[in-house]
């Protein structure tokens, strides 16, 4: 079953649908025009009733123009235009999706007013995945499970382009990144973990308490997220 039969009655979403290759595109419009698709190696079409979002970081217009991108089906994915606005436009986003993206890690880390500051004046070159690329960075490396400014700014004095290799991880490093990916994989259940990292229960409640990974309270003028 493809994606367009899995979505019948439901909507799917096509991300960076401005790089399809011209050889799909032909397929994609009959499905958006007539509802209908043809499996591979199947004799018959088949009927499908769904509702396509689509995005995509390029110009379209310029797609066509240029003969990358048919006409036809720019149109009939056109029917309704979203411009989302580039991160730096929209500082005030910024602290929610960044809270929102912690939970979401499984990670349990407190980050203070200071760095959230520090996180709505910079710049985002590369938007919310460079966000949320640069909040799972200050995760694996937080300190006593907290994220301050000074942690922040370390990030993002990184340069975004000529990065260069990224720098040598000592066993210490390498042994809290892997605490703290199996606890997260597993929402906490230190059992699974410890299976997973192949060691003692025992074991992994001394990594937990070597590498300061069990939660803390909150503190006036931080912001817990936990998933």
């Amino acid at each position: 079953m493809g994606l367009f039969e899995a979505a019948d009655g439901g909507t799917l979403f096509l991300d960076e649908v401005g790089e399809l290759p011209r050889t799909v595109q032909p397929a994609l419009l009959r499905a958006l025009q007539f509802g209908e698709l043809r499996p591979v190696g199947a004799e018959s079409v088949r009927r499908v009733d769904v509702r396509v979002i689509a995005a995509t970081n390029r110009d379209l217009r310029e797609q066509v123009r240029a003969g990358e991108f048919r006409e036809d089906l720019y149109y009939r994915i056109a029917a309704l235009e979203i411009s989302v606005p580039p991160l730096r436009a929209r500082r005030g986003d910024i602290r929610a999706l960044a809270v929102h993206y912690l939970a979401r890690s499984g990670h349990v880390v407190a980050i203070d007013d200071a760095a959230f500051d520090l996180l709505e004046r910079f710049d985002w070159p590369g938007n919310v995945r460079e966000l949320e690329n640069t909040l799972e960075r200050l995760c694996l490396l937080a300190d006593d499970c907290r994220i301050d400014a000074k942690s922040v700014e370390k990030q993002l004095e990184r340069p975004v382009e000529h990065a260069g290799p990224l720098p040598t991880l000592d066993l210490h490093v390498l042994e809290r990144i892997a605490v703290i990916e199996a606890l997260a994989a597993f929402k906490g259940d230190k059992r699974e973990a410890a299976k997973a990292l192949g060691v003692s229960l025992k074991t992994l409640y001394n990594q937990i308490d070597r590498h300061g990974l069990r939660p803390r309270p909150a503190v006036d003028g931080a912001t817990t997220a936990k998933a």
